[in-house]
C-alpha cells in the first residue's frame, strides 16, 4: 500500500528538489569551520542542519552545550539586572526578591533535572532486544534497523541522539537532548516556572518602570530586563499551555504533528481513507484515557509532585501505557489500511 506522502519541508526556499541543508554543502571545509554559527542558527530557528562531514551519527555535537550555556547566561543576566537595577528600596527587596528567588530555585532545579536525566532509551530495556516481537497495545511493533531492537509503542528514533527514545516528545537543543518518558515531567515544570518567573519579572519591572518616572531612572540593562521578561511572559505562556493541552490529550509533540497533518488531509478528502498509528478513523487516540488519567500518567498521582522537581518516580516505564479499551476495540476493528508515517525528528 502506498504510504502517506511526506509534506515538503517548509524551509526549502530555493527549489522543489533541494533543501537548505543540501544547498549548504555539509562536506565542505568552510561548513566545518562555520559549524558553531550554523549550529546556533539551527538551535534558534529549529531548521534542521546536517552535521559536518566526518562527524559520527548519533554523537552529541561538539557544540551541543552551547544552547544550555545561552540559557544559563540569560538567567544570570536577568538575576543581575533584576537585583541591581530594579530593586531599590528595602521594602521592595522583601516583596520582590523573596518570590523571585523561590521561583528561580525551582526553575534552576527543574532545568538541571532535564539536562542531567536521560529521556529513556529503548536499548536499555531487555524486552526490546529479544528475537521475538515485542508485545504492544497497538499490535504492530516496529523494528529499528539502526538500534537493532523492537520499538515499544510511542517510541521513535532520534537521528540527533542516534538512539530510540521511549515516548519521544521532541528533540530540544535547549536541553541538549530529547524530551521523553523519563524527563517530560521536569520539562513541563521547567516551562511552568520559566513562565511564572517571566510574569513576575515583567509585572514587577513594569510597576517599577511606571513608579520611578520610566526612562528617567531606567538604564539599558533595566529596559532589557523588562523586554526579556515580557518575551518570556507572552511567548512561553502560549508554549507552556500547548504542552499542557498535549498532556491532557495524551499526545506527544511528534504524535500531534502527524495527527494534525492527517486530520487536515482527512477533512479535505485527501487522506484516501488511510489511517495513522494509534488513531482511529474518527480521530480518537487509543491512549486517551480522559483528562485526569492522562495528566497523572505524566505528572504523577500526588499533587505535590506536579510542582516539585525533586522526586524521580515516574508512572510509566516507557513500554506499558494506559489505554482506552473501547477505543482500542474500534482501532482493531477498523478494516481500512493503516499507514504508519515515518517520524523524522529534527536532526542538526
Amino acid at each position: 500500500m502506498p504510504a502517506i506522502k511526506e509534506s515538503r519541508n517548509p524551509f526549502r526556499i530555493f527549489d522543489r528538489d533541494k533543501s537548505i541543508t543540501e544547498r549548504c554543502g555539509s562536506d565542505t571545509l568552510i561548513y566545518s569551520k562555520l559549524w558553531p554559527i550554523i549550529f546556533l542558527f539551527s538551535s534558534l530557528t529549529d531548521i534542521p542542519m546536517n552535521l559536518p562531514k566526518g562527524s559520527k551519527p548519533g554523537q552529541h555535537r561538539d557544540w551541543g552545550w552551547l544552547p544550555t550555556l545561552i540559557v544559563c547566561g540569560i538567567s544570570a543576566f536577568l538575576y543581575y539586572g533584576y537585583l541591581c537595577r530594579i530593586v531599590h528600596r528595602p521594602a521592595q527587596a522583601i516583596a520582590y526578591l523573596v518570590p523571585f528567588n523561590i521561583l528561580l530555585i525551582f526553575y534552576l532545579v527543574s532545568y538541571g533535572r532535564i539536562i542531567s536525566n536521560t529521556p529513556g532509551h529503548a536499548k536499555d530495556i531487555e524486552l526490546t532486544k529479544g528475537k521475538d516481537k515485542l508485545y504492544t497495545v497497538l499490535g504492530d511493533p516496529v523494528w529499528c534497523n539502526i538500534c537493532c531492537i523492537w520499538k515499544p509503542d510511542r517510541t521513535h528514533h532520534c537521528r540527533v541522539c542516534g538512539t530510540c527514545v521511549l515516548k519521544m516528545d521532541h528533540h530540544c537543543p535547549w536541553v541538549n537532548g530529547c524530551v521523553g518518558v523519563s524527563n517530560q515531567r521536569y520539562y513541563i515544570q521547567f516551562l511552568f516556572y520559566t513562565t511564572v518567573m517571566g510574569i513576575w519579572i515583567f509585572t514587577t519591572t513594569l510597576a517599577a518602570f511606571i513608579q520611578f518616572n520610566s526612562l528617567a531612572t531606567f538604564d539599558a540593562i533595566a529596559l532589557c530586563v523588562l523586554i526579556v521578561g515580557g518575551m518570556l511572559t507572552f511567548i512561553l505562556s502560549i508554549f507552556t499551555m500547548s504542552h499542557v493541552l498535549l498532556i491532557l490529550n495524551n499526545r506527544t509533540t511528534l504524535e500531534n504533528s502527524i495527527f494534525q497533518k492527517w486530520d487536515r488531509a482527512r477533512k479535505t478528502g485527501k487522506s484516501q481513507d488511510k489511517r495513522i498509528t494509534m488513531f482511529t478513523q474518527t480521530g480518537k487516540s487509543v491512549f486517551d484515557q480522559g483528562k485526569k488519567n492522562n495528566w497523572q500518567e505524566v505528572m504523577g498521582v500526588r499533587k505535590l509532585q506536579w510542582f516539585l522537581p525533586f522526586s524521580s518516580k515516574q508512572v510509566s516505564d516507557g513500554v506499558h501505557f494506559g489505554y482506552n479499551p473501547d477505543t482500542l476495540v474500534e482501532y482493531n476493528n477498523d478494516k481500512s489500511t493503516r499507514v504508519i508515517e515515518e517520524v523524522k525528528p529534527n536532526a542538526i
